[in-house]
């Protein structure tokens, strides 16, 4: 699994964590590479600082035991410090330009190998449906309008996850790489390359009150995204859109009932684009938004 968070509740906590972490789980009853069944490719959620493949939570198997009709794949992405930091305001960061985003080049690369090799475990490559919740679904929001992404997938199923999610201004994206140098006291990039692995575990934990999640940098992602939706950048994807009734008491179980009843408690924010602003309902309770189209 990705270094990443280690909250009470994260089944991954114990789990083997490292950089070296960019692995593909490919489920499906037989292996029959001349058969064509649709694919699945589930994103999983997380707030871009924790989960993993791994978490029985985004297991696949039991999926395609209900529905032996489809091959599914879930992988892993790199996380917090390690996927989503921008190091423009750093001596020598504008040198790295990609690690605002490297966890969504993950899931770029991840979908490129499904492209290419599913056939051989008898999926059609031209049958993805892409899936996800939280930073999952988040992701693959954004990746609709990438045009990296191409014809990647057709389809897609996302679960609350929005472009909200995003950092969509430089200025927001840049504290977590300063407070990076004050906890390690590195003067640049030179040093902060330098730093071990176990190290960037440590400071994966210490930072964790810092946003690391994607940023619309104008180049992979575009910067104003709900024009790039309005002007069809995303046309040829069919979508289904829907959230998770629940979804608060999930994130308790993941993060710690504690940690999480402080978070929703200090503030509950619900953003909803103006092109969605008919809200048949709102369930404080679970922070749920059903949104009628």
């Amino acid at each position: 699994s990705s270094i990443q968070v280690n909250y009470e509740g994260n089944p991954l906590s114990g789990h083997q964590q490292s950089e070296d972490c960019l692995t593909l789980n490919v489920c499906t009853t037989e292996l029959a590479p001349e058969e064509k069944k649709p694919v699945i490719v589930y994103f999983h959620g997380g707030d871009f600082t924790f989960g993993g493949s791994a978490d029985p939570l985004w297991g696949m198997d039991n999926l395609v035991k209900e529905h032996p009709d489809v091959v599914a794949v879930s992988f892993n992405y790199r996380l917090g410090l390690l996927g989503f930091i921008d190091f423009s305001a750093i001596p020598g960061g504008e040198e790295y330009p990609d690690a605002a985003n490297l966890g969504l080049l993950d899931q770029i690369a991840a979908l490129e190998w499904v492209k290419e090799n599913i056939s051989a475990f008898g999926g059609d490559a031209e049958q993805i449906t892409v899936m996800g919740d939280d930073a999952g679904g988040t992701s693959i929001s954004l990746l609709a309008v990438c045009k990296r992404v191409g014809r990647l997938f057709k389809k897609a199923i996302i679960f609350s996850g929005n472009p909200y999610d995003v950092i969509l201004s430089g200025e927001d994206s840049t504290p977590l790489a300063s407070e990076l140098l004050k906890a390690t006291g590195a003067s640049g990039m030179k040093e902060l390359l330098a730093l071990p692995e176990e190290k960037l575990s440590e400071l994966t934990q210490q930072l964790k009150a810092y946003l690391a999640i994607p940023r619309c940098d104008g180049e992979l992602i575009p910067s104003e995204i709900f024009e790039a939706y309005e002007n069809g950048a995303a046309k040829d994807i069919q979508f289904i859109l829907c959230t998770s009734q629940n979804n608060a008491s999930v994130y308790g179980a993941s993060v710690g009932r504690g940690f999480s009843e402080k978070i929703f408690a200090d503030f509950i924010i619900c953003s909803v684009p103006p092109c969605l602003n008919n809200i048949s309902s709102f369930r404080s309770s679970n922070c749920s938004v059903m949104v009628k189209f």
